[in-house]
């Protein structure tokens, strides 16, 4: 196909028109022909724009064919529908060869029965006739929305590289529009040069609303044919007044302001040139919406006033809890015939130090840290210094909350560098405190225009102290055990951590006796254990110990001659550590020990027969003879307590009472009670109210260790006359002494003497115990004096003898111990059956001293009492539970295991049952022999895991309970037989179980006797079982 035929065909169309025109008298228009270079399955659009008449559509197909647009049927030719844009309109497509040459569009009507004719030619041809799939160059730009109103109007601007070529409108119905200096599309014009495709969209109405897309084509020189497009959107700015003024709607990006509350914030909408604004507006996280049309100060807003380029600027603040979140900020203003609209998202977020927010788009640079090894009470300065645009600045603690340095901040101990120039960020660290020491991180967010940074700037700021160790040096043998401490105790014992030679944290255990001195066992010292140990604690401050270890050789092949004490029980290793094989043999021959690993003496009690030469075979690694050795066990008696010494000293007006104990252990606390029982802590060097701690501490007489310690009583009164206690602590054990106080120049006045005690009386903490059967019973007396023994009688006259290594399944000692003058027991298994009247005995040293003793009195309630009994027609079933407690449920068990709950009864079984109140009650109407038997009923108190439960005793049949006679005569026989063997029994068994035995058959008695009576559940009668478990 010849390139000039698109010309001669439209000159040849013309022509004919011209023709035409003569011949029939009509108005004929050609319209400015279109060409069209494309692609092969490329779609062309040919259409003509709307009029107000109708038309009818005629298509001339390259062949010069002229065909009725309705009755077209010509392959990759489609018709469309006219619409508000279009007349006439054809789609031609997908583009082959077939499609290719001079297309025209043509539309007939008639006005005022003149006939009237335009046609649209089109030419088709290849873009690139070598290569008919070739595209051309493409340039796509970003989807654009504009806002819109209706009877405005919409300039949009295409712009390429070299001359247009056509240039297209795409409208919201899909028609493809090329747009010329001819066409009149409504709405729809081109004005301008041909170096860009200027559009004029408007007035606007419903049918603009919608996606558009706009595109030209540009011949370049350089580049060949360049399509350039733009989709674009176009919508309301008010659908509910499309009619209103439009703003063109900028949403910018989202602002987050992390504040502290009680700040203030405040924000600006910019614009450009001289600008006017319409309104200012902002939309609270809480809904509340504040316009500058209303006021200019609504609390908390106040919009501020403006200046050039600036269209809103807004005060939010001070900033409460409730005005967290996002706010709305929004600005209207015009520039001539510019109207803009500028949105904004303000999201007010409260610093959150545990989770700060990362920023994942900047470069992370790492400065060198700083260390300041510092002390209490010094000051540092940490700068930051940089050439680029400050953000913000943060701290990050050393307990990891990290902080933004603005209006608000504040840390205790740091101050915010703030008026030099030079420094992007700095702080200055007061260290007031150990809460300053640690690890500390300064950032400052920084940019420029090409990068966004945060530097970080690690500092640690720490303290070092040096403190002893218990012991400084130590030599072990390989294989021991090795024991540090502090020489003091701390309040930072939680921190504590040892290490080895080699700075190693090594294994340990914890000393539970030296726990607040940071106490450390460790086990198997081994010889690389050999140097420098470290003790280290501290939480802010490090304080640090330094112990020397020396570890010797192992195993020298002779072992130390042992002492064991007499009736004491033993648990000892001795031997070699590395022994794979022992067996130990006593004086007597006996094998005490013979098993594979170290050699082991265990025995329970030690007698006469283990003093003497021992023999210890062992078997060590890598050996196949055992070897024998020797050693000694000498047998001794068990020392006394070590006894507390006391003393007096009247220095009128002073008084000093003292305390000293003989023991190798070092006295950690020493105390006084006053005769009214308040203690007081005798600590060295302290005084207060008139009591002054008193004492040598330690000395040596005779080679014993002597420890003292005492009050001075300088403000006397009358509460410190009488008999004082004084308990003396060490790590082993506590030692306790009596002091009778009696200031001679006080005792002349009888009003002060007559309520004062100087002998040791008896007493009881609390004079009678009231207690639920099953719970443990405690009973208690003390007296003034050390006792040399102490026992509890019971109200049946049974003997507890007490000491403080009583300790059994039923009773246990309780006090501090018969030194200290006190005498208790933990009872857990008394029943109902033991209340009454107790007695606490005590006995002294001094064996001319007669006992003291003074009364307890115990009443032991039963958990539930349960009866059973005849009543007027039925048999009744009871349980009441102690207190009328409220109850979860009530059950029953018969005596052939027939079990129930009250919800769950069977036929002529009522229940009666008040759970409020704890009664459980069961009514049988028709009651049989297993219902006259004994029952169990057993009920949960509300807020109990566990059950209780009582048996009651059985119920004789009355003239009213239909039963057969047979099973009441068994019945009775059996009681008679019962009879005879308990007499039988009582004359053959021995006077105490005769007792016992007596007891029971008068139980059983009472037990039928009682079945024909009905008594209250509170009476102690023989209805109510002596029997009370928990289920």
């Amino acid at each position: 196909m010849k390139s000039w035929t698109p010309f001669v065909g439209a000159s040849l169309l013309l022509l004919a028109f011209s023709v035409e025109g003569e011949e029939n008298g009509s108005n004929n228009d050609i319209l400015r022909e279109i060409v069209h270079r494309t692609k092969r399955d490329a779609n062309i659009d040919i259409s003509l724009s709307k009029i107000s008449h109708e038309e009818t559509c005629n298509i001339i197909t390259p062949n010069g064919e002229t065909v009725l647009a309705e009755n077209v049927n010509i392959p990759g030719v489609t018709v469309r529908n006219s619409s508000y844009f279009v007349s006439c309109r054809i789609t031609i497509g997908p583009i082959n060869e077939s499609l290719l040459g001079n297309w025209s569009l043509c539309g007939e009507y008639k006005d005022k029965n003149e006939p009237h004719k335009r046609c649209q030619p089109v030419s088709i041809s290849w873009y690139n006739p070598n290569n008919p799939s070739q595209t051309w160059n493409l340039w796509s730009e970003p989807k654009s929305d504009y806002v819109v109103s209706y009877d405005g109007n919409l300039s949009p601007v295409l712009t390429g590289s070299g001359t247009v070529s056509t240039c297209h409108a795409v409208t919201p119905n899909g028609e493809e529009l090329v747009i010329t200096a001819d066409t009149d599309y409504p709405g729809l014009t081109r004005v301008g040069t041909n170096e860009a495709c200027n559009f004029n969209i408007g007035p606007i109405n419903k049918y603009y609303i919608g996606d558009w897309k706009l595109f030209g084509l540009f011949n370049s020189p350089l580049m060949g044919l360049i399509e350039v497009s733009r989709p674009m959107h176009l919508f309301l700015y008010d659908e509910e007044n499309p009619y209103s003024q439009a703003y063109n709607v900028t949403n910018e990006d989202q602002v987050t302001y992390i504040i502290n509350l009680g700040s203030t914030i405040i924000e600006e909408i910019n614009g450009r040139g001289n600008l006017a604004t319409d309104d200012c507006q902002i939309i609270s996280s809480f809904g509340q919406k504040y316009s500058i049309s209303d006021s200019k100060e609504l609390d908390p807003v106040v919009f501020k006033d403006v200046g050039s380029n600036i269209a809103c600027r807004v005060a939010i603040g001070p900033i409460t809890e409730e005005m967290l979140g996002k706010w709305n900020f929004s600005g209207k203003f015009s520039n001539s015939d510019t109207f803009t609209e500028r949105r904004r998202v303000i999201e007010i977020v409260k610093e959150d130090p545990a989770n700060p927010i990362i920023d994942e788009n900047r470069i992370v640079d790492i400065l060198d840290t700083q260390f300041f090894n510092t002390s209490i009470g010094a000051s540092h300065t940490i700068l930051i210094k940089d050439g680029n645009t400050k953000e913000s600045c943060h701290l990050r603690t050393p307990a990891g909350l990290q902080y933004t340095i603005m209006e608000g901040f504040n840390i205790p101990g740091i101050e915010v560098i703030e008026d030099d120039p030079d420094v992007t960020c700095g702080i200055t660290v007061n260290v007031k405190s150990e809460d300053l020491i640690g690890e500390w991180i300064l950032i400052a967010r920084v940019s420029n225009y090409f990068e966004r940074i945060e530097r970080r700037l690690p500092f640690i700021v720490y303290v070092e102290e040096i403190v002893r160790a218990i012991p400084q040096e130590v030599t072990i043998t390989e294989g021991n055990t090795l024991y540090l401490r502090l020489e003091k105790p701390t309040e930072l014992k939680d921190s504590c951590v040892l290490y080895g030679p080699n700075h190693n944290l090594t294994d340990f255990e914890t000393d539970r006796y030296y726990y607040d001195k940071c106490g450390f066992i460790i086990k198997d010292i081994e010889k690389s254990d050999d140097g420098m140990w470290e003790i280290r604690y501290g939480m802010g401050i490090k304080y640090r110990a330094f112990i020397d270890v020396i570890v010797i050789a192992s195993w020298n092949k002779t072992i130390d001659n042992l002492e064991f004490i007499k009736d004491r029980p033993i648990k000892a290793i001795i031997g070699p550590k590395n022994a794979i094989y022992c067996k130990l043999e006593d004086p007597s021959g006996r094998i005490v020990y013979d098993n594979f690993g170290k050699c082991t003496i265990e025995l329970e009690k030690v007698t006469k027969q283990h003093n003497g030469r021992w023999i210890m075979t062992v078997g060590f690694p890598g050996k196949i003879i055992a070897e024998e050795y020797f050693f000694n066990v000498k047998i001794t008696e068990a020392e006394r307590k070590a006894i507390v010494t006391t003393s007096i000293e009247e220095q009128k007006p002073e008084v000093i009472l003292t305390c000293s104990v003989p023991t190798e252990y070092e006295v950690k606390t020493c105390k006084f009670r006053k005769p009214s029982g308040r203690v007081l802590l005798a600590v060295e060097g302290v005084g207060e109210s008139g009591y002054t701690f008193h004492g040598v501490g330690t000395s040596m007489e005779s080679a014993v260790r002597i420890h003292e310690c005492g009050l001075r009583i300088s403000n006397l009164q009358s509460d410190d006359l009488g008999i004082w206690r004084c308990a003396v602590q060490t790590a082993n054990d506590t030692y306790y002494g009596f002091l009778t106080v009696l200031y001679s120049w006080a005792l002349q006045d009888s009003e002060v003497t007559a309520p004062i005690i100087i002998e040791p009386n008896l007493i009881t903490t609390h004079r009678s115990v009231d207690v639920l059967q099953g719970d443990t019973v405690t009973m208690s007396c003390s007296i003034q004096s050390a006792i040399e023994y102490c026992y509890f009688r019971a109200q049946n006259g049974t003997i507890f003898n007490l000491s403080p290594d009583t300790f059994s399944e039923n009773v246990e000692y309780v006090g501090a111990g018969l030194d200290a003058g006190e005498c208790g027991a933990a009872f857990r298994n008394l029943l109902a059956s033991d209340s009454g009247r107790w007695s606490c005995h005590v006995g002294f040293h001094d064996g001319h001293q007669p006992e003291q003793r003074t009364d307890i009195y115990v009443n032991i309630k039963e958990p539930i009492v349960v009866r059973q009994f005849m009543g007027s027609r039925d048999l009744i079933v009871e349980g009441e539970v102690y207190d009328k407690r409220p109850l979860d449920y009530c059950r029953f068990v018969r005596i052939d295991g027939l079990g129930f709950t009250s919800l769950n009864l069977p036929e002529y079984y009522y229940s009666f049952d008040s759970l409020t109140t704890g009664l459980c009650s069961l009514h049988i109407e028709v009651p049989n022999t297993f219902d006259m038997q004994p029952w169990t009923v057993i009920a949960r108190v509300q807020g109990q895991t566990t059950e209780i439960s009582a048996v009651t005793n059985y119920t004789k049949h009355s003239s009213s309970v239909p039963a057969t006679v047979k099973p009441y005569a068994i019945w009775l026989m059996l009681i008679a037989v019962s009879g005879i063997l308990l007499t039988l029994a009582l004359m053959l068994i021995p006077e105490n179980n005769r007792r016992r035995t007596s007891f029971a058959a008068s139980f059983v008695r009472n037990s039928f006797r009682g079945s024909f009576q009905k008594r209250s559940l509170t009476d102690s009668t023989t209805e109510i079982t002596t029997s009370t478990s928990t289920a």
